[in-house]
């Protein structure tokens, strides 16, 4: 009885192990293949992000209609019609245009989610918003044909040129292998084969302005009637610490018995930072030629506010303006902050941030500009 009991022991023990064996084979080769056809998830690199040459600019010439419509009869012998609208106008546009000065009745709507128009009788286009890039023509400078606006950023604008015979488009078209062919007629939107100009909204001279908060002293700390370790305390409490105002306060009191406001917290943390802010901003810090960006967020009333860039190797924070959105503007600060740091930029100086592509539009921007001067530095 006991023998028997010992080989159906170790034969349960050779049928598990079989039995384990064939569990791991089933995973391995049936159903995980199974759920990974099944779940439809997969890796796809995202679409790299370059930066074409600069486009031909030409200015806007004021043309008079009544000329157009002569030029327009002695050519085909017919007066030219007003637009024909089959449905409603749904941007509502009762002007006339700002080139050839043409009622709206020969004024097409071309775009309606960029809210731009286009007229009939001189075939220039034009949104509702009378910006400084409607007085200037952009052309493509591989085909001199015009550029269409297509997309607005917050900072930027992007203009596109979809000629078909454009020579950048042929040639980017040409080096698409067989593969990436088949893949462009199914997802077009996969490649960058057309020639893309993004024009800033974003002014050089203002940047030294914008990147210095509008800090004001709240409050004279050389005559406030706390003593200087009060005020040490308070901070301690208040920064350091990162407890609210109210907090801060109800401490100082019940530890401290020293009575203070809320309020009062506040004043004297606004007032301090706005004198020391001049101290970090000239102070001679010692930065390495690889610099690491990236941005956090921290709350303010509720609402998430964003914190750009810091130092690679010595761990230094060069930005620390804090920006109510992450967008391209808030990158373009942030980067002209950390290049002020700098006596002089180093030759070897990389910058190496994510896949957002705020950081692109931004060095795209430095770098079209004269100062500062970085064609040596590699964006990573």
């Amino acid at each position: 009885m006991v023998k028997i009991i010992s080989v159906l022991s170790v034969f349960l023990k050779y049928l598990n192990k079989l039995l384990y064996k064939f569990i791991l084979f089933l995973d391995s080769h049936i159903i995980s293949t199974h759920s990974s056809k099944s779940s439809g998830t997969y890796y796809e690199p995202f679409r790299k992000f370059t930066v074409d040459g600069e486009p031909i600019i030409q200015k806007v010439e004021k043309l008079d209609y009544q000329e157009l419509f002569n030029v327009y009869f002695l050519k085909y012998n017919k007066q030219l019609k007003p637009v024909s609208r089959r449905n409603p106008s749904k941007l509502d546009f009762k002007g006339n245009c700002p080139i050839c000065g043409a009622p709206h009745d020969y004024i097409y709507e071309n775009n309606i989610k960029s809210k731009q128009l286009l007229c009939k009788v001189c075939s220039h286009t034009f949104t509702l918003n009378n910006d400084f890039l409607e007085k200037i023509i952009l052309k493509c400078p591989h085909c001199s044909k015009n550029l269409e606006r297509i997309k607005d950023r917050n900072s930027y604008i992007i203009y596109k040129c979809r000629h078909k015979n454009c020579s950048f488009y042929l040639d980017k078209l040409k080096k698409l292998t067989p593969d990436q062919l088949k893949q462009f007629k199914k997802k077009p939107g996969k490649f960058k084969l057309h020639y893309i100009y993004r024009a800033f909204d974003i002014y050089f001279d203002s940047l030294e302005r914008d990147s210095i908060s509008n800090l004001n002293m709240k409050v004279d700390l050389a005559n406030i009637r706390h003593s200087k370790h009060t005020l040490g305390l308070i901070l301690t409490y208040y920064v350091n610490y990162g407890l609210s105002s109210r907090k801060t306060a109800a401490i100082m009191y019940d530890i401290h018995q020293v009575k203070i406001s809320h309020q009062t917290v506040m004043n004297y943390a606004k007032s301090v930072s706005t004198m020391i802010r001049p101290l970090l901003e000239n102070y001679p810090y010692d930065l390495s030629s690889d610099l690491c960006g990236d941005e956090t967020y921290v709350r303010v009333k509720g609402k998430k506010h964003y914190i750009f860039f810091s130092d690679k190797i010595k761990k230094i924070i060069t930005s620390y303006q804090v920006f109510s959105k992450r967008d391209t503007f808030s990158a373009v600060v942030s980067l002209y902050q950390t290049f002020k740091k700098y006596t002089e930029l180093p030759k070897n100086l990389k910058v190496v941030v994510d896949g957002n592509p705020i950081y692109n539009a931004a060095w795209s921007y430095l770098f079209s500009q004269t100062p500062p001067s970085c064609p040596n530095m590699l964006h990573i």
